[in-house]
C-alpha cells in the first residue's frame, strides 16, 4: 500500500533491477494509524499520523456590503465530500478533514505480476474511504471509491479479486451496540466489477442510552478501520503482497445539552478541527473576529470590563517589549488577523 497519488512502478525498472523487486516483496505491511487531531478514547488506541491532515480552504464569501444584518451568521460545517476534493486534500497528506462530519483518507495499490518469477506487467489503483455524517444523525456513513485503475503488459488485474471488510475494531463502552446498513461487510468484486461501480456505502448507527460517561452526555466512543485483501487469479503470482488495514477512523456519539436535539444526540468524529475567523475586509465572520481581536490586544477594554486582569496584562507586554538601551522599537503595521478557534457541534 502506498499513498493516493503516488509514482506508478516502473516495469522496466524492476525487470533491470531485481532487488528492487524483492524489496517491494519484503516491504513490512504499513501499520494503520488515526488522524493527529484524534480526541477522546479512540486517541490512545492506536498510533496516530506524524503529520496534521489536510485542511479545507476557506471559500470566497460575498462582501458584507452585500449582506443583510439577518443574513450574518457562524457557518455551517460541511458535512458532504466529493472524490475531488479528497484526492486533492490527500496530494500530500494521510488524511483529508473538511469538518468534524466530513473527512477522508485513500491508499494506492500496487501490483506486480510475474511469469517464472520474472516481472511482466503492472496494475495499480486506489482506494478512497468518505465518511460524512448528516446534521442531527445518530448514523455515519462510509462510501468507499475505488478508482484510478491502471495496468501495463502482461497481467491477470482483470479477474484479480478485491474483498472490502470495514469494522468497528474498538467500542467504548464494549456493551454498546450498533445496526450495520449498506454493503453487507465483507464483500468481494473482481477488479472488471468494480470498474464499472461508482461507490459502495456502509452506515454504521448507534442508539442513544449506551453511553460510559453519564446520562446527559451519554458519550459513546469507536474506532473504524477498513481493510482490503487482494487475491490473484489462478496461473498468476504478484509481488508485493498488498492488503491490509488502510487507516483509521473515530467517530463519537453524544448527547451533548448544547447540539440542536439534545434529547436524541448525534454522531461526528472526533477530531479536532478549527473554524477560522478573518478580520479581513468582506470577510462575513469581521465584526466576530474584531471583537476576539481586542479581547486579546486589549483585554481591558473588552466589556464588561476586567481591569485588573486587562492592567496585569498590559504590563507584562509593556516589560516584554520595553525598548532597550534608549532605542524605541518599530511599530508593526497591523494586519488581518486570522483566528482559529474549536469547532462546534451544530
Amino acid at each position: 500500500m502506498r499513498p493516493v497519488n503516488a509514482e506508478p512502478l516502473d516495469l522496466a525498472e524492476l525487470q533491470q533491477q531485481p532487488s528492487k523487486l524483492r524489496s517491494l516483496s519484503n516491504e513490512k505491511t504499513t501499520q494503520a494509524v488515526l488522524p493527529r487531531e484524534t480526541l477522546g478514547r479512540a486517541k490512545t488506541y492506536a498510533p496516530l499520523a506524524t503529520e496534521h491532515s489536510a485542511r479545507r480552504q476557506p471559500s470566497s464569501d460575498k462582501p458584507l456590503a452585500s449582506r443583510g444584518p439577518a443574513e450574518i451568521t457562524l457557518p455551517e460545517p460541511p458535512r458532504t465530500m466529493t472524490t475531488q476534493e479528497c484526492v486533492a486534500g490527500l496530494a500530500t497528506k494521510t488524511f483529508f478533514i473538511k469538518s468534524r462530519y466530513a473527512l477522508c483518507s485513500g491508499k494506492q495499490f500496487d501490483q506486480v505480476w510475474l511469469r517464472n518469477g520474472r516481472p511482466v506487467g503492472t496494475s495499480r489503483f486506489d482506494v478512497l474511504a468518505i465518511g460524512t455524517i448528516p446534521k442531527n444523525s445518530r448514523t455515519i456513513t462510509v462510501t468507499y471509491y475505488f478508482t484510478d485503475f491502471t495496468a501495463a503488459k502482461e497481467n491477470g488485474a482483470a479477474a484479480m479479486g478485491i474483498t472490502t471488510k470495514g469494522s468497528i475494531t474498538n467500542l467504548w463502552p464494549s456493551t454498546a451496540a450498533y445496526t450495520q446498513g449498506g454493503i453487507t461487510m465483507p464483500f468481494t468484486r473482481t477488479w472488471s466489477q468494480l470498474l464499472g461501480t461508482d461507490t459502495y456505502q456502509h452506515t454504521l448507527t448507534v442508539a442513544a442510552g449506551q453511553g460510559y460517561d453519564s446520562a446527559k452526555t451519554d458519550l459513546i466512543a469507536a474506532v473504524y478501520v477498513p481493510n482490503i485483501s487482494i487475491k490473484a487469479p489462478p496461473a498468476w503470482t504478484t509481488e508485493p503482497i498488498t492488503g491490509g488495514d488502510l487507516f483509521m477512523l473515530p467517530p463519537r456519539w453524544d448527547k451533548a445539552p448544547y447540539l440542536p436535539n439534545a434529547a436524541a444526540g448525534a454522531a461526528s468524529w472526533a477530531v479536532l478541527t478549527p473554524l477560522q475567523y478573518s478580520t479581513a475586509v468582506g470577510a462575513p465572520e469581521r465584526e466576530v473576529a474584531l471583537h476576539i481581536q481586542k479581547a486579546f490586544t486589549t483585554p481591558g477594554m473588552t466589556q464588561p470590563p476586567h481591569v485588573e486582569e486587562g492592567r496585569s496584562r498590559q504590563e507584562s507586554q509593556s516589560r516584554a517589549n520595553a525598548p532597550v538601551l534608549g532605542h524605541q522599537a518599530p511599530r508593526a503595521e497591523p494586519q488581518p488577523l486570522r483566528l482559529q478557534l474549536r469547532e462546534v457541534l451544530r
